[in-house]
């Protein structure tokens, strides 16, 4: 197994791990305590403990510290010595380092002090943040959110996504010859990701979606086939399978959600109000002029949750 491929094992085992460990309960988590300190290898004099692991991973994760405890014991043997492999290595290479004095050198004195900076700031800025951001207020935004939900139509729908006009239309013509083939003919065309569960989206309020995508399927039959739908993805075949009062999620599965947006909304806020209530005074004056910011247009569109397969009942394609 070359390099490249180690390291994506290594990363999806700690996907897997992260989410297994996220399951655990308070008692499993605490009963693994005594492990922190447990010395998974040594080299040239020194040891390395599976907390001293952590850490390490960690970093490869990019994750902050709200990370849950991953559980060494339950990952794969090949990345167990990969990742105590590469985490001895770079402890050998900063005593080399040392044994240089590079840290004595200018420039690295100044980039030590840069990430020092970076890492206390983010650290503050985060447990400012959970100061904030309370249960009480997580619950709040959640249940304006049902009521708001609640009031919306949500709609189950599967695409085909083509490069052009053309192609759209020609699969619409397969269709109006046998449209249950939609599945089908969706993992065998579509350019989308969705392809691989032919072409399905999932349940999805129109928000959720760009306008054109969203005004077609708002003026279709459940079991309708659209015809061909320009957007800047591409031209979009449309099959609505249902459409319905919107279903929020239950608290506990929104939670995590709600509260990462109320956080960064949280740190956003203060940073501003922290940077607004300072006396700061422009030397040079093309730095005192308001730059146009720009929003992403496209956050948090075309994204919808998973759900079960296209229903069985046969699409009609729209005239």
């Amino acid at each position: 197994m070359n390099r490249t491929s180690l390291s994506y094992l290594v990363a999806l085992s700690l996907c897997s791990t992260l989410a297994f460990t996220a399951c655990k309960d308070k008692g499993a988590q605490q009963s693994d305590a005594g492990h922190a300190k447990r010395v998974l290898a040594t080299y040239n004099g020194g040891e390395l403990t599976e907390d001293d692991l952590y850490n390490e991973m960690l970093k490869l994760m990019q994750n902050g510290p709200d990370s849950q405890k991953i559980q060494y014991d339950t990952l794969d043997a090949r990345v167990k010595q990969a990742l105590v492999k590469d985490a001895i290595a770079q402890r050998l290479v900063v005593a080399e380092a040392k044994k240089a004095k590079v840290e004595d050198d200018a420039e690295v004195e100044k980039k030590i002090k840069a990430l020092t900076n970076r890492v206390v700031s983010q650290e503050y800025v985060l447990r400012k943040a959970k100061e904030l951001v309370t249960e009480e207020k997580i619950r709040a935004f959640y249940d304006k959110d049902v009521q708001d939900v609640r009031q919306k139509e949500e709609f189950r729908a599967s695409h085909i996504l083509v490069k052009s006009e053309e192609e759209a239309k020609a699969t619409i013509e397969q269709l109006k010859q046998d449209s249950s083939k939609f599945p089908e003919l969706a993992r065998e065309k579509s350019i989308d990701s969705t392809r691989v569960r032919g072409g399905n989206l999932g349940y999805f309020l129109p928000e959720h979606m760009v306008p054109e995508f969203a005004n077609a399927v708002k003026g279709m039959k459940v079991g309708e086939i659209s015809g061909p739908v320009k957007t800047d993805f591409g031209w979009h075949v449309i099959y609505l399978q249902d459409r319905r009062q919107a279903v929020p999620p239950a608290y506990d599965k929104a939670k995590p959600a709600i509260e990462r947006k109320l956080r960064q909304e949280a740190i956003q806020k203060y940073v501003e109000d922290l940077t607004n209530g300072a006396a700061i005074v422009y030397v040079d004056n093309s730095a005192a002029q308001p730059a146009a910011e720009e929003k992403a247009a496209t956050s948090g569109e075309g994204k919808s949750a998973e759900t079960h397969a296209p229903a069985n009942a046969q699409p009609t394609v729209k005239q």
